[in-house]
């Protein structure tokens, strides 16, 4: 099953940066990759070398520890934003994936750990999100496609989290770690090249659904990955 993966791994062939022979074991179709070690100056880096690097908005989140190395925690007014990028437009399918660890609470009806905008008004192409219960939901442009965890995610706890979809067989799938959930058929989506946002989501703007946690390890492939390689992408 090819498609668009979102991952918290990005990567796209470079097998020999940062040691991905350890670290990411998936590698085809990866086209961005954030390790959330730390952010340099104002900037969080893409370690495929393909150029998709973030910039903290309107401050940068604080390094901590994570799964691999380590994590950058949230404190749910900051977000990391990656501009427009032709690679980032994941038209046959896309899969992303990231450990999540939610700090607090979440504020409001739901606070988001990744999302892509579509147009530049409140719409998305996908959203990686929880609800106030912490329920996870994998949002996409039909909101009557929305898919959710069946269960709420514990605080203060590590969990690998990934969201695909696939533009041939129209299908979309939610993994907690390494395990499908929960998921949905006959879905498409509207892509363009709108920013990517980790930590929250960008309305007509505004910076909306902050989240209130950590996050390491986010990749994003422009496919969705097999049940093998979601699996293989949440080993600790």
């Amino acid at each position: 099953m090819r498609g668009l993966v979102l991952g918290v791994w990005l990567l796209s062939g470079c097998d020999a940066v940062l040691g991905l022979d350890e670290r990411a074991p998936v590698t085809t179709d990866l086209v961005a990759w954030y390790p959330m070690d730390g952010v340099a100056g104002n900037l969080l880096e893409d370690a495929t070398g393909n150029g998709n690097a973030g910039s903290c908005q309107p401050s940068c989140p604080i390094a901590t520890a994570g799964i691999r190395d380590g994590a950058l925690a949230f404190d749910g007014s900051q977000l990391i934003a990656i501009s427009t990028a032709p690679l980032l437009r994941t038209d046959a399918g896309f899969t992303v994936a990231a450990w999540v660890r939610i700090d607090a609470e979440i504020p409001g009806v739901y606070a988001c750990a990744a999302s892509k905008s579509f147009g530049a008004d409140i719409r998305n192409s996908w959203q990686l999100c929880f609800e106030g219960n912490r329920r996870i939901h994998f949002h996409t442009s039909n909101p009557a496609d929305l898919v959710k965890s069946p269960q709420s995610l514990e605080l203060a706890t590590w969990y690998h989290l990934a969201i695909r979809w696939n533009a041939s067989t129209l299908e979309k799938d939610l993994a907690i770690d390494g395990i499908v959930v929960s998921g949905a058929t006959n879905v498409s989506t509207e892509l363009d090249f709108g920013p990517l946002s980790i930590g929250g989501d960008v309305d007509t703007g505004a910076r909306v659904v902050m989240l209130p946690g950590s996050i390491d390890d986010v990749r994003i492939f422009d496919a969705a990955l097999s049940n093998a390689e979601l699996a293989a992408l949440a080993l600790r």
